[in-house]
Parts: structure tokens; sequence; C-alpha cells
């Protein structure tokens, strides 16, 4: 139970606890003060908070971390991924399986970019796994603090050949 302060070079804020629980009125600053919130807690849960950018913009919100989300869930680009992965001819002669993993930035306005190959099965595999997530939707942003964020992104694509027909 108390008041509970933090500060770094970057962020602060201040609180009370209350049984081991944020409780009551909370405010801070992020990225070097250039961002300020406050927060209305009970019993440890958000109840609201509003946070105001650089601008002066006002950005109400009842969640601190949103991830960003691809239009029905994970499910959804995991089919549209299935669907539309194009098997290099290459890899496919030489029967190639295992999982792709490639990284992205989700964007403030939902796009994507920056692609990274984590993992790569060789074949031009990789490549056609870039390809297929540049033709996937738009995502939802990410938000912190009820303000859009750029995310980073991993996502696995598995790859399997079957043997070839008698």
């Amino acid at each position: 139970n108390g008041m509970f302060e933090f500060q770094d070079s970057i962020n602060s804020e201040k609180g009370q606890y209350a049984d081991g629980l944020r409780q009551g009125h909370w405010e801070g600053t992020l990225k070097e003060g250039k961002n300020k919130f406050e927060e209305w807690y009970a019993k440890g849960v958000l109840s609201k908070g509003i946070s105001t950018d650089s601008m002066g913009n006002v950005h109400p919100y009842t969640q601190r971390d949103v991830p960003p989300e691809y239009p029905g869930g994970i499910r959804n680009l995991m089919i549209f991924i299935a669907q539309n992965y194009k098997y290099p001819k290459e890899a496919l002669k030489a029967r190639v399986s295992g999982q792709l993993l490639i990284s992205f930035v989700v964007e403030k306005n939902g796009l994507t970019n920056e692609f990274e190959v984590i993992n790569d099965l060789g074949y031009e595999t990789a490549a056609s796994g870039i390809a297929v997530l540049k033709k996937a939707a738009k995502w939802t942003p990410g938000y912190q603090y009820g303000m859009p964020v750029r995310v980073k992104y991993s996502i696995p694509i598995r790859l399997h050949t079957a043997p070839a027909p008698n």
C-alpha cells in the first residue's frame, strides 16, 4: 500500500497501490516528457485512460497495450497465406519442407513493411513468403496509451511438400 513513483530517462509514472493493486488516479510522461497520460484504476483494473501527444491531441483508451491485429485474426492470415503462397518450382523439385520465419513492422496506419527473413529454407521460399505477406490485407495497428505505434511482428510459415504421385 502507498505511493509508487518510477522515473527513468524516457518515462515516468506515479500513483497509489492498495492491497498490491493500482488504485485511483495515476499519471506520467512518455518519450522524455513529450507525451503525457492519466489513468484511473479500481482494484488494479484500468477503467479509463487519456494520453496527450506532443501535438496536443487527446487519445482516450481502456487498455494500455493493444497489439496489432490482422482482419479476422491470425487464423485468417494463416488461411490467406495457405491459399496464396506460391511454392517456388526449385523448392518443389527439391521437396523443401520446414518453417520459414519472417518478421515485419506493422506501421501506425496498419500497412506492413521492413520485412526480414529470420529463418530461410532456401530455394526462394523466403522471397515467396515475403511476396504473399505483402499481398495480405491491411492490419489494425497496435496502440500504446491510446496512440498508434509501430510494432515488429514475426510470423512462421510452414511449408510441406507431399511425396510425388506414382
